[in-house]
């Protein structure tokens, strides 16, 4: 009889340790740095759609960004692109023309080497020109921002399903130092 009593409680106390660690959530950390935005508004502006087709190559006018875009499959949810001359398209994301955001990763190396280093430079309002297999669409910057790396899956506003916008995402540099932010451009399709 003791046995049962002892049982009872222990499943009591245990059902009760569950409760509490699922109602104030048992994932760790929760606190994440808000993203600093440099410029412009991440907010979604109005969509526009096109064809849908892949990537091939992206040109950023204003900043001397030439790339040709190649596909990169890795469903981790890191993306380490293999080459600093190549802009590198998650495949597992949106293709332009879908109803989906469509991201692009490049280097950006703190000797200033890296596709998309001169990102940083980028205003809003520059024109991004990217070519897809099924023609170039031309998009507008709309903001930059930096967003803790280590966390950027954290981030609701960056991974939002918007028909027509374009991320470019790369690392941020300061002063020629490597730190432990992203930093992305948001740019949306105007053409």
């Amino acid at each position: 009889m003791r046995t049962r009593r002892f049982l009872v409680l222990i499943t009591a106390v245990a059902a009760l340790a569950m409760a509490v660690l699922m109602l104030t959530g048992c994932g760790g950390a929760t606190d994440v740095q808000p993203p600093q935005v440099l410029s412009g508004s991440t907010e979604p502006s109005a969509t526009r759609t096109a064809p849908v087709g892949e990537p091939v190559r992206l040109t950023v006018p204003s900043v001397q960004v030439d790339a040709v875009v190649r596909p990169i499959v890795d469903d981790s949810g890191e993306i380490d692109p293999p080459t600093e001359d190549d802009a590198w398209w998650w495949t597992e994301r949106g293709t332009p023309g879908s109803a989906d955001t469509v991201y692009l990763a490049g280097h950006a190396i703190h000797n200033g080497d890296g596709v998309f280093a001169p990102l940083q430079r980028v205003e809003p309002g520059a024109q991004i020109q990217l070519d897809t297999t099924a023609g170039s669409r031309t998009y507008r910057v709309d903001a930059t921002a930096t967003y803790d790396k280590w966390n950027l899956d954290r981030y609701d506003e960056v991974w939002q399903a918007v028909p027509g916008r374009l991320i470019l995402v790369t690392c941020f540099v300061v002063d020629g130092q490597p730190t432990d932010e992203n930093y992305l451009v948001y740019a949306s399709l105007v053409d």
